[in-house]
């Protein structure tokens, strides 16, 4: 999905759920689990690349610990605001509304 997304600037959640389900018995079961999938994804395009090679963590966490230029936070806590944009719960709200939309078909 995030291939998709990179690529084609497109996302069916629905349509790639139906065809892992097809794949694989039991996959996203609940509710809650396709909720998780809308959340991982907007968390994943939010934030972009946050990859960090193995060797270079230690100088990147030191990095986050220090205070941002003309800041009173850190590097870490404005990483955080930024991952925050959008509520969770108004997220859960209007998937919750979509599935019940689908539901009702």
């Amino acid at each position: 999905m995030l291939e998709r997304i990179k690529h084609e600037k497109t996302v069916d959640i629905y349509g790639h759920v139906t065809c892992l389900r097809a794949q694989r018995n039991y996959m996203v079961q609940t509710e809650e689990q396709y909720i998780f999938i809308h959340e991982a994804l907007l968390d994943a395009v939010i934030s972009g690349n946050t990859e960090v090679l193995a060797r270079n963590l230690y100088g990147h966490i030191q990095k986050l610990t220090q205070l941002e230029p003309n800041e009173t936070i850190t590097a870490m806590e404005s990483e955080f605001k930024v991952n925050r944009k959008v509520e969770p719960q108004f997220c859960r709200g209007l998937i919750c509304n979509i599935l019940s939309g689908i539901n009702h078909r």
